[in-house]
């Protein structure tokens, strides 16, 4: 006869099922999630930012806010949700060093998303290549958004430069089916220096600490495995990560590592209390110098 895989382990506890399970610590704490089930929150951004790519006079708009608030995940959520109506090309900056460059990454990434595209076999300018296809492939008929992270790790002047040809050389040639969306890791918009050169208003959205709800939806994600939080549990951390997502993930994780291996299955308050003392001696200052 075969062993029962689900019998009770008296170590422990609990059964081989919910071992398994809790094996899988849910919180991702080094993963971009925008695109899949761990994503939480952000709906306001997510919606305005929508909103704002429907506008057809709206050719770019910024994502702004410091380091770890989540930029990229936004950014890939956003593709995900554009997908029926639009075309979205996800593209790094910081592989970028030239605008020669970013723009011949454009074409490879373009082309990566849309195969059937013919190459730029006869060194066509990047903007007359794009209006071309734009207008004779019948196969494009979804606006093409390009998803631009990290642009603050472009050099300053490869900024300006690039800036510089989306409004007068390439925005006028695309008919506005084409749209960017820059994400940068600047607290305050004003620290986007190359921004502030453009005569044209650019719409922007702040990232920063997820709400009261989201925090909670996030801090709940073990329940889908069998640790649950406590109301109070989840007031505690709360208001000791003040929403930040960053540090609420990684709390979050470092409390589901302590107890998967024991017969807890409810977070207490004086558990939160417990492990926050040593979290936040030993994890927090690594997390804010990464």
């Amino acid at each position: 006869m075969l062993p029962n895989p689900f019998k009770r382990f008296p170590r422990f506890g609990m059964s081989r099922e919910r071992l398994l399970h809790k094996s899988m610590n849910p919180y991702a704490t080094d993963n971009v999630v925008g695109g899949g089930p761990a994503f939480v929150g952000r709906t306001d951004i997510l919606q305005s930012m929508m909103e704002q790519l429907r506008c057809s006079q709206q050719d770019m708009i910024v994502l702004y806010g410091k380091r770890r608030m989540g930029k990229t995940s936004i950014l890939r959520e956003l593709g995900n949700r554009l997908s029926d109506n639009y075309q979205p090309i996800y593209f790094e900056g910081r592989y970028a060093l030239s605008l020669k460059d970013i723009l011949s990454q454009f074409v490879c990434e373009i082309r990566s998303e849309l195969p059937f595209l013919k190459p730029n076999l006869g060194g066509v300018e990047f903007h007359n290549w794009l209006s071309q296809i734009i207008s004779i492939e019948a196969d494009i008929t979804r606006p093409l958004v390009i998803l631009f992270d990290e642009t603050d790790a472009l050099q300053e002047k490869t900024q300006y430069e690039l800036f510089n040809y989306l409004h007068k050389t390439l925005f006028p040639t695309t008919a506005h089916k084409l749209k960017f969306i820059f994400a940068v890791g600047y607290s305050d918009i004003n620290e986007f220096k190359s921004l502030r050169e453009l005569s044209k208003p650019i719409n922007s959205f702040q990232v920063t600490h997820l709400n009261r709800q989201e925090t909670e939806i996030l801090i709940r994600s073990s329940e889908s495995v069998g640790l649950h939080w406590s109301k109070e549990a989840v007031e505690k951390v709360w208001k000791l990560t003040e929403g930040d997502p960053r540090i609420t993930q990684h709390f979050c994780a470092h409390i589901f590592s302590e107890v998967c291996n024991t017969n807890i299955d409810s977070v207490s308050p004086k558990i939160v209390e417990q492990q926050w003392d040593n979290f936040s001696k030993n994890s927090i200052p690594k997390l804010l110098t990464r």
